[in-house]
């Protein structure tokens, strides 16, 4: 759902976008340790954020959302590793960047 008026983007830059989408949907599920799952929370969230954004729909092509989905028990047990007291501060930003990436998933789901 593009913003009225807006153009669709230039067919070379759809196939990057596409591109990008479907590389997060592959390395989705290869993530095992709490830095990189928080940092690559928060790049597909600030990516994706805005359904009107012109890479929007390589988002839905490449099918990321469903990927998403369905590692988010995984990316809970790589969350539940980071032990409270050894590293508080990673503790925390691991278990925001799953919450986020709950409420992102929600939120894309309700459009």
């Amino acid at each position: 759902s593009r913003a009225r008026g807006a153009a669709p983007p230039p067919r070379p830059s759809a196939e990057v976008s596409l591109h990008l989408a479907s590389f997060w949907a592959d390395v989705a599920g290869h993530i095992s340790d709490a830095e990189t799952l928080a940092a690559f929370v928060h790049a597909i969230v600030d990516t994706y954020a805005d359904e009107q954004a012109p890479w929007d729909a390589a988002y839905r092509d490449s099918h990321l959302h469903e990927r998403l989905c369905t590692l988010v028990p995984q990316y809970m047990g790589v969350a539940k590793r980071v032990h409270r007291r050894t590293d508080p501060m990673l503790h925390k930003a691991v278990h925001e960047s799953v919450d986020t990436l709950r409420a992102f998933l929600s939120y894309r789901q309700e459009l």
